[in-house]
């Protein structure tokens, strides 16, 4: 303001102005000036209060700081009294690590001294240890000279052995990546426990497969015996079947003798055997009836599978449409008689537990691979087509070798393998049955004849020819017709008169075939059998009984030489036309039990045509000691079976009332029944049966305690089991009961007796033929009563006034609660 006032009046008076601006212009500057005046004091009091703050801000912030000073102080004195401790310890410490270094040097004197004392020993040691090494290099040297003496006494002693090895035991690994040493190791041992460890049995173990060779020792100790080992290796080109594999192995073999197992893996050994005993060779007894015998060449026994069915229990020969090989006994149970009994000429053995003598096996050429590599696709070609390639490669071995007059002999107590798979059929298909039929008609284009001869040496009855017609369809009769012809295959030359699908199924592998290959014979004419007799048997009721010319199934212009009737009856009398028929158009009527033979002779049949023939059944199949239960849908602790095709002949009115009122739902007690309605479109309907069971109960007063849940449990199966299955349904229950009206033979109540089950049965017609007092409970009869006029079921062997039994429902009802109580007596 001041420097603005003066700079105005400058100006004034740098112009030449009038005297009143110049008037204005001192007023301004005097303004100028009082403003200034005026700010400087107030600046001056603004100026004082800033300065009075600042100081009392000055003094605050000095405290603060002298206060800090003096903590800085505290603590500096804290520092200086621990660096004088520190000092004071340092100085301590020096003092005590200068004692210990004079210390450590007195004892680095001391070690120094003992250093030299040690070193002047160790030179002393050194030079009497290089003493001692000069003599024992001298010692080792003159042990090594006897040492190489001894390995080239052993080499000609392990040399000399080898050319002694009776049985060489030949295996074929087809693993590509199988352990060589692992079955090498696995199969001595099994030839070990074989020989007994038997000294007198050398052996070797040769292992043939396509690998690279494998590093294996000469031989094997093992508990103190000598056991060979080989590996052969045959090239993929070279070795192509099984058979190849097998042959190489032979060329390389050393033992007299060769014994053919399959690889380990394949093989049950000890380890792992079965209930019934897993694999067996006792070499020992297999070499001396090698040994006393030397027409016997090859020597085999039973090969089953790890389920205790029989594989081949060797190779038989049968007449079909042509003469085929098949393996025996395929599918029955390892205990089966025929399956463990010995057959010093059996037309072949199966490969696997094969003992053959080595010079005759390769003089024979060995197993032959022409039948194989006439498949060009023979890696591709499927189970049934390979098994039986291997069935023709064994006969064709077995037939090459027979004809050098030698025999083939079956010892399965002896030899016996086990497979460790399970049985599996697989049913072949059509391409399958063509290359089958093509394998067998090689077989038999080449060893037809002398099969055939084979087959005829083994007849009963050379001469004699018979021809079984039948009826169809899965009934009693047609059980009994198949019990009859399997047994007879191979005994007598027969064929049956049967088209496809006529025999019941479920039967093992073995029954089966048989049937197939009886089905297939040709059935001859009279006229065109020169020397033989034609035997025609009709197993069918007398009214079916043939007249000839025949027109039936088959066509028959002559009469056979000789005709046979089976027949039976489940009530008397039989009608006069099956009188007649049974004495004019067949030479005899075999009939099933005693009772038949009294009843058609009442009925006007001649005494001389009657012959009692009992059935037929397979106690190997039917046996409680190889059998496993079935599990049923009952928890009830004890099971009473019953087993019948429902129809008023077989007494089901009887069975459900005397065990409704015998029995309660307390009762610890089940009825099981195992049925169907015969002669109804829907034979196996369960609900439809169960109402028809209600509907009963509703008429017989029973419905109340039906209702209420008082009546006794029951189980219906109307399942088809297969005939290989019922055994199992047997065994699962404690005892069997069949109140029958009448019966030809009652083959379920033998079942259950066959299988150890307390049985109750009515005492009338067939089953008094193997029923007694001392082996089942006999059920007393009420009189005797003609079948309702609504019963058709039996008319096929009735007559117009035909009797049967009214089984007793007290007695059954006793017997029934007996059994029941007194289980251990039953």
């Amino acid at each position: 303001s001041l420097q603005c006032g003066v700079k105005f009046k400058l100006n004034l008076n740098s112009h030449d102005m009038r005297g009143r601006e110049r008037e204005q212009g001192s007023r301004v500057l005097w303004v100028c000036v009082v403003v200034t005046l005026l700010w400087l004091i107030w600046s001056s009091t603004r100026s004082s209060d800033l300065i009075s703050s600042l100081q009392s801000d000055a003094q605050s912030r000095y405290t603060v700081t002298q206060d800090t000073l003096d903590k800085i102080n505290a603590q500096s004195k804290l520092v200086k009294d621990k660096i004088a401790d520190a000092e004071s310890r340092s100085n301590m410490r020096l003092g005590e690590l200068s004692a210990s270094l004079s210390n450590a040097r007195d004892k680095d004197t001391a070690l120094d001294t003992k250093i030299v004392q040690v070193q002047t020993s160790l030179e002393e040691r050194i030079g009497s240890l290089d003493a001692q090494l000069r003599k024992m290099e001298a010692l080792l040297q003159k042990e090594k000279l006897q040492g190489e003496r001894r390995d080239q006494e052993a080499q000609v002693i392990v040399a000399t052995l080898s050319c002694m090895v009776e049985v060489s035991v030949l295996t074929v690994l087809h693993d590509t990546s199988g352990d060589i040493r692992g079955v090498v190791d696995r199969m001595a041992r099994e030839v070990l426990r074989a020989s007994h460890a038997s000294e007198d049995v050398l052996a070797e173990v040769i292992v043939v497969s396509t690998q690279t060779k494998a590093s294996l020792p000469q031989y094997l100790m093992m508990d103190g015996h000598v056991i060979f080992t080989q590996h052969v290796t045959c090239s993929a080109s070279t070795c192509i079947t099984e058979g190849d594999f097998i042959n190489e192995g032979a060329r390389q073999a050393k033992g007299k003798i060769l014994l053919l197992l399959p690889s380990s893996g394949e093989l049950v050994f000890p380890q792992a055997r079965t209930s019934q005993g897993g694999t067996r060779i006792d070499l020992d007894r297999a070499l001396a009836y090698l040994h006393e015998d030397d027409t016997v060449a090859i020597a085999g026994g039973l090969l089953a599978n790890n389920d205790a069915t029989v594989r081949s229990a060797g190779i038989g020969a049968a007449r079909a449409d042509t003469v085929v090989a098949f393996h025996k006994l395929k599918g029955a149970g390892t205990h089966h008689p025929h399956a463990i009994s010995r057959n010093d000429d059996v037309l072949c053995v199966a490969r696997h537990g094969m003992m053959v003598r080595r010079a005759t096996f390769l003089d024979a050429g060995g197993l032959s691979s022409n039948f194989s590599r006439s498949f060009t696709n023979y890696k591709g070609l499927e189970q049934p087509t390979l098994a039986a390639l291997e069935l023709a490669e064994d006969v064709d071995l077995c037939m090459r070798i027979r004809s050098s007059s030698k025999r083939v002999a079956y010892l399965p107590d002896i030899i016996s393998v086990v497979m460790n798979t399970p049985a599996t059929e697989i049913t072949p298909d059509s391409t399958n049955i063509q290359q089958m039929d093509r394998i067998q008609t090689r077989v038999t284009s080449v060893w037809g004849a002398p099969m055939l001869d084979h087959i005829r040496n083994n007849l009963v009855i050379p001469d004699l020819r018979v021809q079984w017609d039948l009826y169809c369809g899965c009934t009693g009769v047609n059980v009994e017709a198949i019990s009859y012809l399997v047994a007879l295959e191979g005994q007598v030359d027969i064929g049956a008169v049967a088209g496809e699908g006529c025999w019941c199924g479920g039967f093992p592998a073995y029954v089966s075939e048989a049937l197939e290959r009886i089905r297939r014979r040709p059935i001859p004419q009279p006229s065109y059998i020169s020397g033989t007799t034609l035997v025609w048997v009709t197993h069918k009721p007398p009214e079916k009984y043939p007249k000839f010319p025949y027109r039936g199934l088959v066509t028959m212009e002559k009469r056979p030489d000789y005709v046979i009737g089976r027949s039976m009856s489940e009530s008397e009398p039989i009608s006069e036309a099956w009188v007649e028929n049974c004495n004019t158009l067949v030479d005899e009527v075999w009939v099933p039990a005693p009772y038949h033979v009294e009843a058609f002779m009442r009925s006007g049949v001649q005494r001389s045509r009657l012959v009692h023939l009992p059935e037929s059944l397979d106690t190997a199949m039917w046996d409680p000691d190889h059998t496993s239960p079935l599990m049923l849908d009952s928890k009830k602790g004890f099971k009473f079976l019953s087993v019948f095709k429902w129809e008023e002949r077989k007494g089901w009115d009887v069975l459900l009332k005397a065990y409704f009122t015998t029995f309660t739902s307390e009762d610890d007690v089940s009825l099981i029944i195992h049925t169907y309605l015969y002669g109804e479109s829907d034979p196996r309907d369960k609900s439809k049966l169960a109402k028809r069971i209600k509907d009963w109960v509703a008429k017989n007063d029973l419905k109340e305690r039906w209702d209420e849940g008082l009546l006794p449990e029951i189980v219906l199966i109307t399942e088809e089991y297969p005939e290989a299955k019922m055994p199992r349904l047997y065994r699962a229950c404690d005892a069997f009961v069949l109140p029958t009206r009448g019966e030809g033979w009652g083959l379920p109540i033998m079942e259950a007796m066959a299988m150890g089950l307390p049985t109750i049965a009515t005492f009338w017609s067939g089953p008094t033929a193997f029923m007694t007092n001392s082996t089942s409970y006999p059920l007393n009869v009420d009189g005797y009563g003609a079948p309702s006029k609504s019963y058709s079921g039996g008319n096929l062997w009735s007559s117009t006034n035909e009797k049967w039994a009214n089984p007793s429902v007290k007695h059954l009802g006793e017997l029934m609660k007996h059994v029941h109580t007194h289980r251990d007596e039953a």
